[in-house]
């Protein structure tokens, strides 16, 4: 078949599939949408692939497939975003909207909703900005008279600006008057201002003096904290509650990071990231003396969070990297491991993956897993007001995107 017999057979199963969708039968119109997506080519027609995709999210999220819906929802509005077609892109946040909405998720329901109506606001302004326009052109040919009656006018304005001059020069010299006891007010101001100023920034370096002394006893105190674990957890025969003991370890010492770069960069409100991605990162793989065998990519964005960002991120992070080395490479073999952190249009985006076995959801527990740490992310998740996902491709992947920050 020709390009073009490929793109109008894709979009016969389209029209099909909506046809099926419009009377109720929503399981044969996923069927024939799969099948538009699988023979269209994007390269062809990347905004006609855009829809294809937002509707396949779309139909699969109605038949609950939950996961491959925010997959191809999130493809098709990232297509339509690259390719410029803010129409599809607000049906992609609609659809969205409509998908979180469904499952009780209302701050994301809501937050996609008002993406969609600034979507389609531009939309319509710039419809309208082109109507104006058109307006503009038809009206442009009777300016001639208008602007002929204007010069009239002008000349009439000219003779009242010259009566105006005159009385404008005695406005200014009374002006003058005023700037010059301005002046004089103003300099007494700068006088006393830079008095305060000095009082000021005398109290700001004593107060961070403070801070920094805060952040250096609170790291002290963790790091004592996670040495008393760690002398209890030697002392401990049962292995279930060693390793309980560990992982709380593990935790303090992810917060002690935080506190430790606070206490010695200059910035003692935020927390580079990227520096502490890798830290936490590169300790946790030492701890588990993985570092032969695990390859570590962080791709981490050079921002700074506040600390009431950072430190639910830090132990969301130290939860997933813990879970990769200890369940992703049995029998000790060799795996990559990669963080990504960054700002996006929609939030900021975390993601852990690595190329181990796999997440499998039906899998039966060890009794060694306690859920503790699973129930911790979602805490923190909830705090950061964060969407989360957990899928396989290639190993486990876990993504948030996280609003609050």
């Amino acid at each position: 078949m020709s390009l073009g017999e490929v793109l109008f057979a894709a979009q016969v199963r389209m029209n099909l599939a909506n046809s099926h969708y419009m009377q109720g039968r929503k399981a044969q119109a996923l069927e024939l949408i799969r099948g538009a997506v699988a023979i269209h080519s994007r390269e062809a027609d990347e905004v006609n692939h855009a829809d294809l995709l937002l509707n396949l999210g779309r139909l699969q999220g109605e038949n609950g497939i939950d996961d491959s819906a925010l997959v191809n929802l999130r493809a098709g509005i990232a297509l339509a975003r690259q390719v410029g077609a803010r129409q599809a892109e607000a049906e992609g946040a609609s659809f969205l909207s409509d998908y979180y909405e469904q499952r009780g998720e209302a701050d994301s329901a809501l937050f996609h909703f008002k993406r969609m109506k600034e979507l389609r606001d531009a939309l319509f302004d710039e419809e309208r900005a082109a109507q104006i326009a058109e307006m503009k052109e038809k009206y442009e040919s009777g300016r001639k008279d208008v602007l002929i009656a204007e010069g009239r006018a002008q000349l009439e304005r000219r003779a009242l600006t010259i009566k105006a001059i005159a009385g404008g020069a005695l406005l200014l010299l009374a002006a003058a008057l005023f700037a010059y006891r301005a002046y004089r007010i103003k300099q007494r101001g700068e006088a006393e201002l830079a008095q305060k100023n000095a009082v000021i920034e005398q109290q700001l370096r004593e107060k961070e003096l403070l801070v920094r002394e805060i952040h250096h006893r609170v790291k002290n105190n963790l790091q004592t904290v996670s040495s008393l674990l760690s002398i209890q957890g030697r002392a401990i025969t049962d292995e279930k509650a060693k390793q309980a003991v560990n992982d709380g370890r593990l935790r303090v010492k992810s917060m002690a990071l935080i506190h430790q770069d606070l206490y010695r960069e200059g910035d003692l409100t935020g927390v580079r990231m990227k520096e502490y991605v890798e830290k936490l990162a590169t300790s946790l793989i030492n701890s588990y003396d993985s570092s032969h065998r695990v390859t570590l990519a962080c791709q981490v964005e050079d921002i700074s969070l506040d600390v009431d960002t950072a430190v639910p991120i830090g132990l969301i992070l130290n939860e997933l990297i813990t879970n990769a080395l200890k369940y992703a490479w049995p029998h000790g073999r060799q795996g990559a491991l990669t963080i990504t952190l960054g700002r996006a249009d929609d939030g900021l985006h975390l993601g852990v993956k690595d190329d181990g076995v796999g997440y499998d959801p039906r899998a039966t527990r060890s009794t060694e897993s306690t859920g503790f740490g699973l129930g911790m992310i979602k805490t923190f998740a909830t705090k950061l007001k964060a969407e989360w996902s957990i899928r396989n491709e290639a190993g486990t992947v876990v993504e948030l995107i996280i609003r609050n920050f």
